[in-house]
This record gives structure tokens, C-alpha cells and sequence, in this order.
């Protein structure tokens, strides 16, 4: 795919977008990607755990995968505890 049609692609689903949230963490996540590119922090990452965050990113727009902030309060209790 040529990147001018990837851009395009992303454009039309940002503009499809009504969640104001799911914008802004797309958003990050551009930001976030561009500066891993130049910055030190890529260099931390396997190509393995670059990989697992993407992957995690992407579930993290299907609600399903996603718990309440009490659900993680409650499952991590002793963690939050100390």
C-alpha cells in the first residue's frame, strides 16, 4: 500500500470517529509511535514486546477486553495497599 492511500485511510476513519476519548488515545498512540522511532525508548523494546503492545493497543478498542477502574482496584488491592 502506498503511504498517501495509507493516510488517507487513517483520515477517513479518524473523521468517522464520534468518540472523543478513542480520538485522543489515537492520537497519543501517533505521537507516542513517531517519537519511539528517534527516541531511546525503542531501542528498550524486542521486537516481541513491541509486538504485544501493539496488539494490546488494538484490543483496547473493543470494550470487552477493558475492565473498570474497580475491577482493577479490587484485583490488585494489595498492590494499591502498599
Amino acid at each position: 500500500m502506498v503511504l498517501t492511500e495509507s493516510k488517507k485511510k487513517i483520515y477517513q476513519l479518524v473523521d468517522s470517529m464520534d468518540n472523543e476519548e478513542q480520538v485522543e488515545l489515537l492520537y497519543q498512540f501517533l505521537v507516542f509511535s513517531n517519537r519511539q522511532k528517534t527516541g531511546a525508548f525503542a531501542t528498550l523494546l524486542s521486537d516481541e514486546d513491541t509486538e504485544e503492545l501493539n496488539q494490546s493497543f488494538e484490543e483496547s478498542f473493543d470494550e470487552r477486553n477493558l475492565l473498570s477502574n474497580d475491577d482493577v482496584k479490587q484485583k490488585y488491592a494489595l498492590w494499591f495497599a502498599k
